[in-house]
Formats: C-alpha cells, sequence, structure tokens
C-alpha cells in the first residue's frame, strides 16, 4: 500500500464508499478507502433499504431527490453489467395522531415548494385502504403484541425498549406499554427530532421509571 493519498476515507459503509467515489469522481486520483473488516459489514449491509422523499429540512429534501436521481442512472454511470434492484412503489408514512399529521402536513408543503413536481401527497384512512389492498392493521397489532408478551415473559425485568422517537419506536413503545405499564425504555435519538416529540417521548419514558406493579420474574428454561 502506498504511503501517500489525496484522501484517505476511514469505513466502508455507504457513508464512506459514496465519500470516496465522489472524490474520484471530482478529480483526486489516489483515494484510499480502510475498512477493518468488509464494505458494508455493519449498517449498510443490514439495511432494508428504504428510500424516501418525506423529509421535513430542506437539505434532506434536497439530498433525497439528488439521491434518487442518480441511482436512477446508476448502472449506467458505472458501466455495471446488473440491476441495482431499484424499485420506485412509494412510501407509506402513518400519522397515529394530530400532531403528526400537522407535521406531515407542513413536511409536504415543504417538498411541493422545493420540487414543483413532488408527487407527495396526505391520504384519508380510506384513501389508503384503496391504495393498499388487504392492509390490516388488526393482524399486525395482535402479533406485535404476542411477540412483545412472549419476550416479557421470557426476559420479566431484563426486557428495555429503545425508543428513537420515529414512528415505528412510538408504536413499538405504546404496544409494550399495553403489554405491562412496567417495561422499562430509554430514548435513543438525534438532535433534529421535533421539541415537542422528544418531550412527549421522554415524559412516557420518565414515567416508566415511577413505582409500578411487580413485574414477572423471568421464566425458567427446562431441560427436557
Amino acid at each position: 500500500m502506498s504511503k501517500y493519498a489525496d484522501a484517505v476515507v476511514i469505513g466502508g459503509g455507504i457513508h464512506g464508499c459514496s465519500v470516496a467515489y465522489h472524490l474520484a469522481k471530482r478529480g483526486l486520483s489516489h483515494v484510499v478507502l480502510l475498512e477493518k473488516d468488509y464494505l458494508a459489514a455493519c449498517g449498510t449491509g443490514r439495511s432494508a433499504a428504504g428510500i424516501r422523499h418525506q423529509f421535513g429540512t430542506e437539505v434532506n429534501v434536497r439530498l433525497s431527490a439528488a439521491s434518487v436521481k442518480m441511482m436512477e442512472n446508476l448502472v449506467q454511470e458505472l458501466d455495471y453489467p446488473h440491476s441495482i434492484d431499484l424499485m420506485q412503489k412509494g412510501y407509506l408514512m402513518l400519522a397515529f395522531n394530530p400532531s403528526e399529521l400537522e407535521l406531515f402536513s407542513r413536511n409536504v408543503a415543504l417538498q411541493h415548494q422545493i420540487h414543483a413536481d413532488c408527487e407527495t401527497v396526505i391520504l384519508s384512512p380510506e384513501e389508503i385502504h384503496e391504495l393498499v389492498d388487504g392492509l390490516n392493521f388488526k393482524e399486525k397489532v395482535d402479533r406485535s403484541l404476542a411477540l412483545i408478551s412472549d419476550a416479557y415473559e421470557e426476559y420479566g425485568d431484563g426486557l428495555v425498549v429503545a425508543n428513537s422517537l420515529g414512528k415505528d419506536s412510538v408504536v413499538v413503545w405504546d404496544l409494550a406499554k399495553r403489554v405491562n405499564p412496567a417495561i422499562r425504555g430509554f430514548i435513543v435519538t438525534t438532535r433534529f427530532k421535533p421539541a415537542a416529540t422528544k418531550a412527549r417521548a421522554k415524559a412516557k419514558v420518565e414515567t416508566a421509571k415511577k413505582p409500578a406493579p411487580k413485574r414477572a420474574a423471568p421464566r425458567k428454561k427446562t431441560e427436557s
């Protein structure tokens, strides 16, 4: 390996690979990418690879649009002999209360302000049912409650729910409290979350720290 480089990028995930690629694309002739394991070894390789436009800040809206435009032509740009399996079928985000709906509405307005051809819209529950055939929330909720119940029965006090204040996390948190109000949780989030959202979720987590009814003991495993 050479002792000199125009740039050294540490980490072979999606961010590191993208930075190295764009530096080379902009004219740097010797870019070194360092990865202690293998490319996409961590979060990138485990990602569901969802791509969406529905963001609430201008920088994220513009970055997402530019990224999608790039991916639409990436096979040709890289002269890649295979497909990258880019599928654009829409992205459905659900609002669970009026304040979230208000936030989504502001986000949609921002997206239309930035892009005249923006296709993001607010749908009613009836329109969602027409759009997504076979959407059944009750089955999903019942299945989730069953999984949380099984986990609580097995781990008891050891079960702790992480809450990033995202939609999925908030739903899981609420379902966990329905299983047993004594289930504990903690917040793992970023500074980009709305202050009101942080305050509401933090209040729920703090409430969970107060004295609660006796929790179930871990289930003992027996050998057959």
